[in-house]
């Protein structure tokens, strides 16, 4: 599916009753393994970044992928943000068991606003970035910039592809779970409902 799509029309998507329905945009004649591929606006990405963090702290992070939705601004200086699991890392920075599976985030958001690919490094956190997020909040006053995250925290423990930054089209829209995830059109009569 193209960055941007002039087939792209409103449509009603869940998957199951787990998530949603949400309003995204979709191509009718692109699907992936049979399941839709939706785009959401940044409004809905945090609806289901707030879904998918609930469910985990339910159900578990080792059968859960989480969304998070980070802000910042153009002109704050960079940030280090902290995103815990109940998941037990393998080993912390001393050989022991202790600390939870838990990813540093950090952003130099100036970077980000002038578009540099390497502006947002996602690592396991540690101890020493655990301290970094302490000291170092968000400030600044202007524009606010958003990085979004999807992390799969059952990989986490044996690559360091379970995580990545999900970046909007040039509509601003975001494909969470797409090509991933068993997103349908969802049920008129429910999705009326919500």
């Amino acid at each position: 599916m193209s960055d941007t799509d002039a087939r792209l029309t409103h449509m009603r998507v869940c998957i199951d009753d787990t998530l949603g329905p949400y309003d995204a945009q979709v191509d009718p004649t692109f699907r992936w393994n049979g399941w839709q591929v939706p785009r959401f606006t940044l409004d809905t990405v945090r609806q289901i970044a707030a879904r998918t963090q609930e469910m985990a702290d339910e159900y578990g992070y080792d059968c859960i992928d989480t969304i998070h939705v980070i802000e910042g601004r153009v002109d704050s200086r960079d940030t280090v943000h902290i995103l815990d699991s109940d998941l037990k890392r393998d080993t912390d920075d001393e050989g022991e068991d202790r600390e939870p599976l838990g990813l540093a985030v950090r952003v130099n958001w100036r970077d980000l606003n002038q578009g540099a690919e390497q502006a947002t490094t996602i690592a396991i956190a540690t101890r020493a970035a655990r301290k970094a997020a302490r000291r170092r909040k968000p400030s600044g006053k202007g524009a606010v910039r958003t990085v979004v995250l999807h992390i799969s925290w059952q990989w986490l423990n044996e690559s360091d592809t379970g995580a990545d930054v999900v970046e909007p089209n040039r509509d601003g829209l975001y494909g969470i779970g797409a090509c991933a995830w068993t997103w349908h059109e969802a049920d008129p009569d429910t999705a009326a409902a919500e």
